[in-house]
Parts: structure tokens; sequence; C-alpha cells
């Protein structure tokens, strides 16, 4: 059984999260690590940051903090779940001494696993990314099949091979057109259970809360 957040108890300087996402999946680039930003006022709960300047993914989930750090940086290697709990990771001081202390280190506490912690890296301005999505159409789509029609549609040795093109229909519940590099196919999307305004009003709830917090960590930071 998956341990829990709540049954780790903090030393002095220590961090514990859970994650519940592959969020370390989206970190690369400039960007090569995950950023953690703790809410100072909503007890043990922040945000996960990571971008690799092509795509950026922002996921709430529970941090604790011994000292109310407000930032810490958490390789992206291992920020992923192991189970449907998902993954408790402390950040503190390692086994191994060096002339100049103890190293920091995140640890993942089931498994034992030490992974050297990250130095300090700028923030991605992720938030300053976020569009208006008032008035835009909203669409459903299983990703793993959409995944797999890319692979279906275009050869094995073709340099995007990953890549397909979408031609959405006027009216939902159609059809998605999808164009590989030279083959087509398509895709039913999935029936939403919100409207569009709905939906935008979730994503700006989102974006609003994220810069709120960014916003705090940066002012503290100059």
């Amino acid at each position: 059984m998956s341990e829990s957040i709540d049954d780790v108890e903090l030393g002095e300087g220590e961090t514990a999260v859970c994650i519940t996402t592959s969020i370390g999946a989206v970190a690369g680039g400039t960007f090569p690590s995950v950023h953690l930003v703790r809410a100072a006022s909503a007890g043990e709960s922040g945000l996960a940051i990571a971008c690799n300047g092509q795509m950026a993914a922002v996921v709430m989930l529970e941090i604790k903090d011994a000292d109310g750090a407000d930032q810490r940086t958490l390789p992206a290697e291992i920020a992923k779940p192991k189970g449907s709990e998902g993954r408790v990771l402390c950040c503190g001081e390692g086994p191994s001494v060096t002339l100049f202390g103890r190293d920091k280190v995140w640890v993942d506490r089931e498994g034992g696993r030490f992974v050297q912690a990250p130095g300090d890296k700028p923030m991605p301005p992720v938030c300053s990314a976020f569009p208006d999505v008032n008035g835009r159409r909203a669409l459903r789509l299983d990703a793993e099949m959409l995944h797999r029609l890319s692979l279906a549609l275009n050869d094995v040795n073709t340099e995007n091979r990953g890549v397909v093109t979408l031609l959405l229909p006027e009216r939902p519940r159609q059809a998605i057109a999808v164009l590989g590099e030279s083959d087509i196919g398509v895709l039913m999307p999935i029936d939403l259970t919100d409207n569009e305004k709905r939906l935008a009003e979730r994503f700006e709830r989102g974006a609003t809360y994220a810069r709120r917090l960014t916003a705090r960590v940066d002012a503290e930071a100059r």
C-alpha cells in the first residue's frame, strides 16, 4: 500500500510532496525540473509547474514544508506516480557528507531511492502564457487513441512520426478528420459533460489561482 503524505513526519528543513500525475514528462529544455509552489494560506496544498518551451502543465497537489518554504525544485525523473494513491517524495539532507555538509536530496520514501536535488532554477513563466478561453469551442479527446492513430498514420521512418493535423468538425458529436504525413484517419470525440462556458470558467479559476501563487513567490524573491 502506498504511503500517505499524512503519515510523513518532517524534520527541520524538510519538504514532502504527493505526486499523482506524470508531470515530470512535461519538463525539459530550458526548464528541466518541476517547480513546486506552496500555497501559504491553504494548509497542505500547492502547485507543481512543468514546462519545456512547447507545452506546460500546472497541477494542484499536496505539499508539506517544515520551514514554510514557498518554492522547491523537484527532479523531473521522479515526478511521476507509482501507485493509485500517488508517490510521496521528501526533500531533506541526504546520506552523503561532503566538505560543505550533507547534500540536499529527494527521497522516494517507499522505494528508498535518493535523487540529487536540483540547484536553484528560474521558475518558467507559464502563467503569463495562459490564453483567454472565453468563447472557445471545447472538444474532449482520448489522448491514448490519438497517439495510437498518429503511429498508424505516419511511417516509422518519418521524422515527425508522432505529429498529426486535426480538422475540427463544425458541430459536436461529429468525427474529427486526422491527417498524418501521407495517410488519413478519423477519431470520434468524447461527449462533454459540461458546456463551453463552464469549462472556460474552470480554466480561468485555475489560471487565476496559479497567477496569484507564482506572483507572490516572485515578489518575495526580489
